[in-house]
């Protein structure tokens, strides 16, 4: 869903950025306060972009989400958190906000975007340090960790952004939003400096065996056709992500991920095989509703697993 909203009154700004995002006090010496704001959304994340034609201070209250910028020009000249002060400028993108830590500063004649998630999405993906009393996975950093980190983010921002929440026919479909939620939570903590661990301990790898393997197995093929997550699959198994992606690299030669994605492939075919292209049925909405949003990747996959383009399925 996109949402345009524009104003040149400072407390209806306030207001509205208060509904978006959180309770917020704004003050300007500025007299024409300019504001427009895109907004591009779903269940698990958003992404917009604002513009903000003056100058204006900003006390911004705790929000519940983590919340990631990306400057295209003007400058945030003073920003204050938690253990950061700092200052951002055109190019820059970094952790806006963390849960529960309110956020003050100023910004002036600002073009950029917020990207938001739900924190939780992050134990999707990871798992937390082994033997740590579990809580939810928290980011120890707000800015990258490199520049070519910092634009692995900032382009995996503009792909969500731009070719899935702005994109009606693809926000729509849970599969594919629910896999852009978990490929940005996967990116961040790559990018950034976290709680979580990406490596199998001791305890994982004697998990990781094929009693594990085919428990997850089985829990994907049941489960191919909802929104499930790393996490989702371990559970099922009764292991952690850790092993759950070890078992399957050391048994299968795979990762559950790619195997997830081969059985959608699978049921993409067979809906394929079933449709009727008289009664409207077309080879895009199969494979968005199976989580394949770029038609064009999809023809080379099916091609490449099957042998020839999915417009031969769809007619039968």
């Amino acid at each position: 869903m996109t949402v345009v909203f524009e104003s040149t009154d400072l407390e209806a700004i306030e207001a509205y950025l208060g509904h978006a995002y959180a309770r917020m006090k704004l003050s300007t010496a500025a007299g024409h306060p300019r504001a427009r704001i895109e907004h591009y959304g779903s269940a698990s994340l958003s992404a917009d972009r604002l513009a903000f034609g003056f100058a204006m201070d900003f006390a911004v209250a705790p929000l519940d989400t983590i919340a990631l910028a990306t400057i295209d020009s003007g400058t945030i000249p003073g920003y204050h958190t938690e253990h950061l002060t700092g200052s951002f400028g055109p190019g820059d993108t970094f952790v806006l906000t963390q849960p529960g830590r309110p956020v003050t500063g100023r910004l002036d004649q600002l073009i950029y975007g917020i990207t938001t998630i739900d924190p939780r999405v992050l134990s999707q993906v990871a798992s937390p340090e082994p033997h740590a009393k579990p809580q939810p996975i928290r980011l120890l950093g707000y800015r990258p960790i490199s520049a070519v980190a910092a634009a692995q983010l900032r382009t995996v921002i503009c792909y969500i952004r731009d070719d899935i929440l702005a994109n009606p026919a693809a926000s729509t479909q849970p599969l594919v939003t629910g896999s852009a939620a978990r490929l940005l939570a996967a990116t961040v903590l790559d990018v950034f400096p976290s709680t979580a661990s990406g490596d199998p301990g001791r305890q994982d790898r004697h998990d990781a065996n094929p009693v594990t393997v085919r428990r997850a197995v089985a829990f994907i093929e049941e489960n191919a056709h909802r929104d499930i997550s790393p996490a989702d699959i371990a559970a099922a198994a009764g292991v952690t992500i850790r092993a759950v992606q070890f078992g399957f690299r050391h048994h299968l030669g795979t990762t559950p991920r790619a195997y997830l994605r081969q059985r959608r492939l699978d049921r993409a075919r067979q809906d394929l095989l079933d449709a009727d292209p008289g009664h409207g049925d077309t080879v895009t909405a199969i494979a968005a509703r199976w989580g394949f949003l770029q038609p064009g990747r999809f023809a080379v996959e099916y091609r490449k697993t099957y042998g020839q383009p999915p417009s031969h399925a769809l007619r039968g």
